[in-house]
């Protein structure tokens, strides 16, 4: 099932690895990205530490970044500006709090994982210093061949099957394989089509395609809010694969392994194959 409808932009929920609030007021502008008027810094609280003319890794990433120059994004750029006010912060990246970030960025996280760690600068920034190197990680070319990239992508698959009750898929490293030679021929151009000879397979396969490196299985999983039946049901399976056949794709209860590249040759291009494909057994 391609996802040629979708034309994904900036990673989404990208406000949820910082709690912002002005401290002039004491109300939470998470929301609204409210500053000082006067353009002088009132001290922002970044996840519930005071961050007066501060620029937290977190914010030197372009995926907190906001398009139209509000919220969040707003007050990094108000901050980090200020190249007198940004201390020298070395990420520890052996503790347990930079791995949490880490493991959320490369399972297609949207850095949730930070907010369940305690509120201390030291952590939040070994998390987010995480999380902004899981993302590098997903716009390297070699990185679809680590055993990392495997697991993010059981991550983010299985545990949307959990929530389901399917069981966990394993890898297939020829599935990967295969979606990696598609990605690689789909991404010349960025045009999305199914590789038809799939149909040809002594068990028939899946497939899932997106232009995104960095937040595709996101997108398939959004999917959900247009499917209200029973995923292991073949009949509300079948009507609903018009509007949520990647998703359905993802957690069909039969299908027991999966394998996933990315190409990044001309357009950014991922493809997940699996085994055997929905509504094939």
């Amino acid at each position: 099932m391609t996802n040629d409808a979708l034309n994904p932009g900036q990673p989404t929920g990208t406000n949820n690895a910082l709690r912002v609030e002005s401290n002039n007021t004491g109300k939470d502008s998470s929301t609204s990205g409210s500053t000082d008027n006067s353009g002088s810094s009132t001290g922002v609280l970044v996840q519930g530490v005071n961050m007066t003319g501060y620029c937290p890794p977190t914010c030197a990433s372009p995926y907190l970044e906001t398009s139209d120059g509000t919220g969040t994004g707003a007050i990094c750029v108000a901050y980090c500006s200020n190249t007198n006010s940004t201390p020298s912060y070395v990420v520890n990246k052996n503790s347990s709090a930079y791995l949490v970030g880490y493991n959320d960025a490369i399972s297609y996280g949207t850095s949730g994982g930070c907010l369940t760690l305690p509120n201390t600068s030291s952590i939040q920034n070994d998390c987010g210093g995480g999380y902004g190197d899981g993302l590098d990680k997903l716009n390297d070319p070699n990185f679809p061949y680590s055993a990392d990239y495997a697991k993010g992508m059981l991550a983010i698959h299985n545990s949307e099957r959990a929530l389901v009750g399917a069981p966990p898929l394993v890898w297939n490293n020829t599935l990967a394989a295969e979606a990696k030679a598609w990605a690689e021929h789909l991404s010349p151009t960025g045009e999305l089509y199914h590789d038809l000879s799939l149909d040809s397979h002594a068990i028939s396969e899946g497939e899932n395609i997106v232009s995104s490196t960095t937040i595709g299985p996101r997108l398939w999983i959004n999917e959900k809010n247009d499917f209200h039946g029973n995923v292991a049901n073949r009949a509300a399976v079948a009507s609903g694969l018009p509007t949520a056949g990647h998703y359905l794709q993802m957690v069909w209860p039969y299908t027991k392994q999966v394998g996933c590249a990315y190409s990044s040759s001309g357009h950014d291009i991922l493809v997940c194959r699996y085994s055997p494909g929905v509504l094939s057994q």
